[in-house]
């Protein structure tokens, strides 16, 4: 399959890498804010509907966890 996208925050940039291997979970996203000269990076692992990883930007980085949350009002 492929990965397209982007970054929308904190300016919009296409992904330069993006990649997903379905057999381990991992996922790679990578941007530049040609702007700023500043590299954007998610590494991780994506296993049902967290992903956890590492956000770098720049030359500082942290742990990451995103959840799918999806509301279902009544």
């Amino acid at each position: 399959g492929r990965i397209d996208g982007k970054f929308l925050n904190p300016a919009p940039m296409e992904f330069q890498t993006a990649t997903y291997n379905a057999k381990t979970g991992n996922v790679l996203l990578e941007a530049m804010d040609s702007k700023s000269s500043t590299r954007y990076r998610i590494a991780g692992k994506i296993s049902g509907t967290e992903l956890k990883g590492t956000l770098s930007v720049g030359p500082g980085s942290n742990d990451l966890t995103l959840v799918k949350w999806t509301y279902f009002g009544r």
